[in-house]
């Protein structure tokens, strides 16, 4: 399945959108059609949310980081004279 590829918070919506285009499935080629392409752009969307977030998270970590180490070093230099 697909699951994998989610992040965990959006697992419910994928699992929810699998679940409505189900049903419409069964129904003409044509319909069948949208049904998938809504349920695989659900999961798309998801999944790029989820990635974005967690680069969002990396990069704040980072300069996070590297303000840390600036202060350090500021100190070390402060400290020297």
């Amino acid at each position: 399945m697909l699951l994998p590829f989610v992040p965990k918070e959006g697992e419910r919506e994928v699992v929810e959108a699998f679940e409505q285009v189900m049903p419409i499935q069964r129904l003409a080629p044509t319909a069948r059609e949208v049904a998938d392409r809504r349920f695989f752009e659900t999961v798309v969307r998801v999944h790029r949310e989820g990635r974005s977030s967690r680069a969002l998270r990396s990069v704040e970590m980072n300069e996070r980081t590297a303000k840390d180490e600036i202060e350090r070093l500021s100190k070390r230099g402060e400290e020297g004279k």
